[in-house]
C-alpha cells in the first residue's frame, strides 16, 4: 500500500486516500471470507481501484487544481484572534469539539489564538498570539550550540558502513572508540553518533557508555 499512497499517516490521508484503502480492505476481506463470490472478477475489482487511487494520488500531487478539487482547501476557524462562527458551521465544527481541540493543545483560553485553520485532513492547526507564546533562546540572546542530526554506526550487532562513509567516517575510527572504552567492535549492539557529536554505545551487557 505504501507504494500505492505513498507513505502517509492515518492523518495525513487525503479523502480520496482513505475512501480507496477502505474500499481495497473490504474487496480483500471478501476474497478472504466469502468464497461464494467470483474470485476473478473480485480480483479484476481489486487491481482497477488499486490503479484508480495509485493515478489520482500521482494527479493530485501534481496538479494544484486537481487536488483542490478532490480534497478541498483549509479553512479558517479563528482569524486576527476573532472567532469565525459561519465557518465552524460550514464545517459542522461544533464550538464544543473547537474547544476540545484546543485543550488537546494545551490552550485553554480561545482568546490566545492569533490564527486557527482547520486542515483538509481534518486536524487544526494553531498560531498563538505573540504575548501567549513562549520565550526561546533568540528572544533573551542565549548562544546555541549546533546540534545534528544522530547517525547510526552500529545496528543490531552490525556495522552501518554507508553512515560511516556518507559521515567522512573509517570503520577503523569506530573500533578505536570502541577499544578506547574497553569493548571489542564485536561486543557493541548499537552505536550512535548523537546530536552533540559524541559517541554513544549500548553493548549486549545493556550499559550505556559514551
Amino acid at each position: 500500500m505504501n507504494h500505492i499512497l505513498g507513505k502517509h499517516s492515518m492523518a495525513q490521508m487525503t479523502n480520496h486516500d482513505f475512501i480507496t484503502m477502505v474500499m481495497l480492505g473490504a474487496i480483500a476481506a471478501n476474497l478472504a471470507f466469502n468464497s461464494s463470490l467470483n474470485f476473478w472478477l473480485m480480483t479484476t475489482s481489486l487491481l482497477l481501484i488499486a490503479v484508480l487511487g495509485f493515478f489520482t494520488a500521482r494527479l493530485s500531487r501534481k496538479s494544484r487544481a486537481i487536488r483542490k478539487w478532490l480534497d478541498g482547501t483549509p479553512t479558517l476557524l479563528i482569524q486576527d484572534g476573532k472567532l469565525l462562527e459561519h465557518n465552524l458551521k460550514k464545517e459542522n465544527f461544533s464550538i464544543d469539539m473547537f474547544k476540545q481541540t484546543l485543550r488537546e493543545k494545551e490552550i485553554f483560553d480561545w482568546q490566545e489564538v492569533e490564527t486557527a485553520i482547520l486542515e483538509t485532513d481534518g486536524t487544526v492547526t494553531v498560531l498563538k498570539k505573540p504575548e501567549y507564546l513562549p520565550v526561546t533562546r533568540k528572544d533573551l540572546n542565549i548562544p546555541v550550540a549546533k546540534r545534528h542530526r544522530p547517525i547510526e554506526l552500529i545496528i543490531d550487532g552490525e556495522v552501518n558502513k554507508e553512515n560511516l562513509l556518507e559521515n567522512d567516517l573509517s570503520e577503523e575510527w569506530l573500533k578505536q572508540e570502541i577499544l578506547r572504552r574497553g569493548y571489542g567492535i564485536q561486543d557493541v549492539f548499537y552505536a550512535v553518533l548523537d546530536s552533540k557529536g559524541r559517541l554513544v554505545i549500548d553493548t549486549y551487557r545493556d550499559h550505556l557508555h559514551s
